[in-house]
């Protein structure tokens, strides 16, 4: 597994970021000619332009530093290009490369950006508040489409936030929905399945928080109860739900499908699995299982459902880490009790 640092990056409206480039320009091609150039800014960040009709793939680096990562440069063949910022994590020269293609070099100038620009960026890209006070602990946080955000924690009625006017309602719900999974359904209502019933001890119950009054609908329970399961909205629209604890404190082996009305299990597919799976819908339209056992493998969900093995991550089990799809097709592990 290759080891990359974390960066900011977002595109913008190429007028305005190119009104306000007042660096020289320094591309320092080499190996070939390039349709990137690249410009410093202020700061630690760079705009790359790509005057390529076709998107692009490229590396960066910053010299004498362990930064390293992979950039998507989407295509323009105008005379502006299509420009992307890139604020990198470490200080120092960056250095731009398509492998046996070219490299371009742009120093990093150590130019303090003015405060206009740093009140400009804050408001386009947005930018800290000072703490508030929450009424519950949002172990459980979504937001929603209209734009508030429901939460809620081991303790007290779940909270909706609107942050238009920073106001809290409670959004009361008959099951204890601490340690649930919850997953969008794609109607924008967001589907909880299980639940607490203590430590370690799930429930069956399943609840539809939703648009029209924004209140909660129960329906049908799942056969098995869970504590610490995933659910993964499906591409037709149907959500699986696998792994949790049930209501004697055991491992649930068999998967399960919310359809819209009803469930059904997936025997072909039993597999004791850690608290909360780590499932992602890949592009071949299976669930990719990333963890937290070392074992990767894809869940097929038709018929009685098949796990198909992939590959060992390197570093062995990964207890309490995490995992996140960046791209379609690209799933990135991070964090866990080893290492």
């Amino acid at each position: 597994m290759k080891r990359i640092n974390v960066r900011i990056l977002m595109a913008a409206a190429s007028g305005a970021l190119t009104a306000a480039c007042h660096d020289q320009v320094r591309p320092g091609s080499e190996g070939g000619s390039s349709p990137v150039v690249v410009t410093y800014r202020c700061g630690n960040e760079f705009l790359l332009q790509n005057h390529d009709s076709k998107t692009i793939t490229v590396q960066y680096a910053v010299a004498g530093t362990p930064e390293t990562g992979e950039l998507l440069l989407p295509g323009d063949s105008s005379e502006t290009g299509a420009i992307t910022r890139l604020i990198t994590l470490s200080h120092g020269t960056l250095e731009l490369s398509q492998p046996d293609a070219w490299l371009i070099r742009t120093n990093n100038e150590s130019t303090a950006c003015p405060p206009e620009y740093t009140d400009e960026l804050a408001a386009r890209v947005g930018s800290w508040t000072p703490p508030l006070a929450w009424p519950v602990v949002a172990v459980h946080l979504h937001l929603l489409p209209d734009g508030r955000v429901l939460s809620w924690g081991r303790t007290g009625n779940p909270q909706l936030y609107q942050p238009a006017d920073g106001s809290f309602t409670e959004a009361p719900v008959e099951t204890q929905v601490f340690c649930a999974g919850h997953t969008f359904l794609p109607d924008g209502r967001l589907l909880v399945s299980g639940g607490h019933l203590d430590d370690k001890l799930g429930l069956r119950d399943a609840n539809i928080f939703g648009s029209a009054g924004q209140s909660w609908l129960t329906v049908p329970p799942m056969s098995f109860a869970r504590w610490y399961p995933t659910s993964t909205t499906l591409p037709n629209g149907e959500v699986l739900t696998l792994g949790g604890t049930d209501e004697d404190g055991d491992e649930v082996l068999t998967p399960e499908i919310w359809d819209g009305s009803s469930w059904r299990g997936l025997p072909g597919a039993d597999q004791a699995l850690p608290y909360y799976p780590r499932t992602f819908v890949a592009p071949n339209g299976l669930v990719f299982y990333a963890g937290e056992l070392q074992q990767t493998a894809y869940l097929d969900p038709a018929e009685q459902g098949r796990w198909i093995p992939v590959a060992d991550s390197r570093y062995g089990r990964r207890d309490y880490g995490s995992a996140v799809m960046y791209r379609p097709g690209k799933v990135m592990i991070v964090g866990g009790s080893d290492p």
